[in-house]
């Protein structure tokens, strides 16, 4: 069984990585064994890859994939829920017109993923890590607006 996993976490992360590369190519490139990158991915094992290591798996991931780092991101996505909204908006108010324009471009970005997903009868890896990451951002920008207004969103 599959354990659920939150989307741009870092478990959710590694276990990308290691859905795109495999245990054993990631176990080699880190110098660990299979079961502890794999425990990597359990949100409920506070263990977690170094630096270093983290980076040699998302360069390994872009490799292989040609798509975005998804620790670099899952890190990314961590500072943001801290922050309570997005990176680029931490150190100055964001019109509010800016923010729902925001918005709605990361709405249309998920709506297209979701479509995209959809057309086939079972999506390939990539479209569903797609349309994770498309959900990702619509939450950042909803995040973003309550932190405008002094709220938070669960």
């Amino acid at each position: 069984m599959t354990k659920p996993r939150k989307p741009g976490s870092l478990a959710d992360a590694i276990m990308t990585i290691l859905g795109a590369i495999g245990r054993d190519t990631a176990a080699a490139l880190v110098k660990r064994g299979q079961d502890v990158v794999y425990d990597w991915a359990d949100e409920e094992n506070p263990a977690l890859p170094d630096l270093d290591r983290a980076a040699r798996l998302d360069a390994a991931f872009v490799k292989a994939t040609g798509e975005r780092p998804p620790v670099l991101y899952a890190y990314r996505a961590r500072i943001e829920e801290l922050l309570g909204a997005p990176l680029e908006d931490a150190q100055r108010k964001v019109a509010p017109a800016d923010r729902l324009s925001r918005l709605m471009v990361e709405v249309s970005d998920a709506a297209r993923a979701y479509a995209e997903c959809s057309a086939q009868g079972r999506p390939d890896p990539a479209l569903t890590r797609k349309l994770k990451r498309e959900i990702e951002d619509v939450r950042v920008q909803l995040a973003g607006m309550a932190s405008d207004l002094g709220g938070d969103v669960p």
